[in-house]
């Protein structure tokens, strides 16, 4: 009979949190704290009594040190795949439209990695700096694969530039996404 009691009393305080969280309600704002932007959230109940309020970094502005995290994110990964000899070669034969999926993809995988992290509650307020992560993101990782490939040799932008192009390309896929998951450490 204790057993049952028990877990009765188990059923109720899970259908008394469940009603709770049905009847809640939540809002999110950006307020700018000491120059930096902090999402601030709060949790309400129906009779509109705050419960709980919580504020971290909102992450949508592209500071200097988010600069300097995806150089090195990219780096992470654009050392250990720019230095074999397959993307070389893959990087000769290749077909151009093939090379302008890899970079479309690229892009794209770095802008919903983007959203999904960082600007998925604050999207339409904040697109113009998801433009400006997204790009900035991408650029400065074509630009570390393109220095690196360069600097072995791989890329000689002068002599060859459409093969150069198509290795950096190639190689600007890892490198970016490594880039944008640097990117989201703090």
């Amino acid at each position: 009979m204790e057993r049952f009691l028990e877990e009765k009393k188990i059923c109720y305080n899970i259908i008394i949190k469940l009603s709770m969280m049905e009847s809640t309600k939540t809002t999110r704002e950006l307020v700018r704290v000491g120059g930096h932007l902090k999402e601030v959230v709060k949790e309400f109940d129906r009779k509109g009594t705050l419960l709980h309020q919580s504020e971290h970094p909102a992450m949508v502005e592209f500071y200097l040190h988010d600069f300097v995290q995806v150089i090195v994110g990219s780096m992470l990964l654009a050392i250990p795949v720019g230095f074999t000899q397959e993307v070389w070669i893959l990087g000769e034969t290749i077909p151009w439209w093939k090379v302008i999926f890899v970079m479309v993809f690229s892009i794209l995988f770095i802008g919903s990695f983007h959203y999904y992290n960082f600007y998925q509650h604050h999207f339409f307020s904040q697109k113009d700096e998801f433009v400006k992560r997204l790009l900035i993101t991408y650029l400065v990782a074509f630009l570390v694969v393109g220095c690196l490939l360069f600097i072995i040799e791989q890329a000689d932008w002068i002599l060859e530039p459409a093969i150069a192009l198509k290795r950096t390309v190639l190689v600007a896929l890892p490198a970016s996404l490594s880039a944008a998951v640097a990117d989201m450490l703090k």
